[in-house]
């Protein structure tokens, strides 16, 4: 009787101390996946939506680059053949895009350091907005076709891509300092 007694009270405190933690668990996951933002990018230079995950700016923020398809090979010196684009949020709460041009042999890079080479020219910083859709028209001076990047909660419908890029249902995740082609889409790069 008493072990059946010890059992049971075992039990019941196991379930009551669960009914506490469970509210808690799951508040803290749906916190968690609101802070999941990425910047997902569309371009006719890409053949799927390409999502780059938001960190801090002193977080090693991740860089996605988009080759220039008539120049990546870097022939004409005087055309960018890739556009870079960081996406991080500042101290104070902003999501920035970061849009440079790239000059140069692009084709076999494959890390950060590599990237850093290249003659590199800034063209423009956008600000954006959950739900608010930038187009980066910028790139029209340079006779490239234009970017247009929206703010996006991760979405899990493909698995979860919570440290990385992603091109369509593709999940790209590189090393510190290297890059990866993503799909169709351009490299995923953690800087």
């Amino acid at each position: 009787m008493t072990k059946k007694l010890f059992v049971a009270i075992s039990v019941t405190l196991f379930l009551s101390a669960l009914a506490q933690v469970a509210p808690r668990i799951s508040a803290k996951s749906e916190k968690t996946k609101s802070n999941k933002l990425r910047v997902s990018i569309t371009t006719s230079y890409t053949k799927d939506k390409f999502s780059v995950l938001v960190r801090r700016f002193d977080n090693h923020p991740f860089m996605s680059v988009i080759r220039v398809p008539d120049n990546e090979n870097g022939a004409d010196p005087n055309k960018a053949s890739a556009i870079k684009i960081v996406p991080y949020l500042t101290g104070n709460g902003v999501i920035k895009a970061d849009i440079s041009l790239l000059f140069g042999d692009v084709t076999s890079v494959t890390s950060c350091e590599q990237y850093k080479k290249l003659k590199q020219q800034s063209i423009a910083s956008y600000d954006l907005g959950k739900g608010e859709q930038v187009t980066a028209f910028a790139l029209k001076k340079f006779g490239l076709l234009t970017i247009e990047f929206q703010i996006d909660e991760e979405e899990e419908e493909f698995g979860n891509c919570d440290n990385g890029c992603r091109c369509g249902r593709l999940c790209c995740k590189p090393n510190a300092g290297n890059c990866l082609g993503c799909g169709g889409c351009g490299q995923c790069c953690l800087t």
